[in-house]
C-alpha cells in the first residue's frame, strides 16, 4: 500500500498534511527521515529551512540524514523512522547520492510496505521510472557519475512541479511541450499536493 504526499513547495502545503495522515490512519507519526541531499549543489535553498519549520510547527521530530555516514547506517534510520521526507533541488544528483549509498531499493521497498512518503519537486519526480524527463528544469551535469536516468520506478505517471510558477514557469512549459504526447505527465503548483493511496490519486489544493 503506497502512501504518497506529492508535492512542489512542501511549506505551501504543509497544512493538509494531518489530513492526509488521518486518510491514511497514521497518526502515530512522530519521526521524519529527513532527506535533503538534492539541495547541496543548489544556490537557494531556503525551501529546506521552511520544510523543517512546517515539520516542527506539527510537532515532528526530524532526523537529517547525513551523507557522510555509512549506507548501513543510513538505512537503519530510515527504517527506525515513521515517515520519509526528500527535498528540492537537483534530481539528477538526488539520484546519483541515493544510488551511491544503494538506497534506491531500500526507498522503495519501505515505500511499498506502507511507510508514509513525502516528495518535494525533486523528490516528487524521483518516483518516476525515468528522470530525463525533467532536464529543462534540472541540470544532469551537476551528477557526473550518474550512469542512467532509471529511478524508483514507484508511481506511472510522471510528476512536473512547479506548474504556472516563478521561475519555473518557462521551464515547466518546456517540459510539457516535449513530453506532453508521449509520457502521462501530471503538473501541479506550488499551493497543491498530489495523494497517492495504492493506485488512487488525488489531487489537493492548500485552503
Amino acid at each position: 500500500m503506497k502512501n504518497l504526499f506529492l508535492c512542489s513547495s512542501f511549506f505551501d502545503v504543509a497544512g493538509i498534511l494531518p489530513n492526509f495522515l488521518e486518510r491514511i490512519n497514521s497518526n502515530c507519526i512522530q519521526t521524519v527521515s529527513f532527506i535533503d541531499i538534492a539541495s547541496h549543489v543548489e544556490e537557494y535553498k531556503e525551501y529546506v529551512e521552511k520544510a523543517k519549520l512546517a515539520f516542527e510547527q506539527q510537532s515532528l521530530k526530524l532526523e537529517v540524514i547525513d551523507f557522510n555516514q555509512s549506507s548501513d547506517d543510513i538505512v537503519q534510520q530510515l527504517q527506525k523512522n515513521d515517515l520519509i521526507y526528500i527535498s528540492g533541488g537537483n534530481t539528477f544528483y538526488l539520484l546519483q547520492m541515493l544510488n551511491e549509498k544503494k538506497l534506491t531499493n531500500v526507498i522503495v521497498d519501505l515505500i511499498n510496505y506502507g511507510k508514509p512518503y513525502i516528495g518535494e519537486s525533486a523528490g516528487s519526480v524521483l518516483l518516476s521510472e525515468n528522470i530525463e524527463y525533467i532536464k529543462k528544469m534540472d541540470n544532469p551535469q551537476n551528477a557526473p557519475n550518474l550512469k542512467n536516468y532509471k529511478s524508483l520506478n514507484i508511481i506511472d505517471f510522471y510528476p512536473v512541479p512547479h506548474f504556472e510558477n516563478q521561475p519555473f514557469k518557462n521551464l515547466v512549459e518546456q517540459v510539457i511541450s516535449e513530453y506532453g504526447e508521449s509520457l502521462p505527465l501530471i503538473a501541479f503548483d506550488n499551493k497543491q499536493a498530489l495523494w497517492v493511496l495504492d493506485k488512487t490519486i488525488i489531487l489537493k489544493d492548500e485552503t
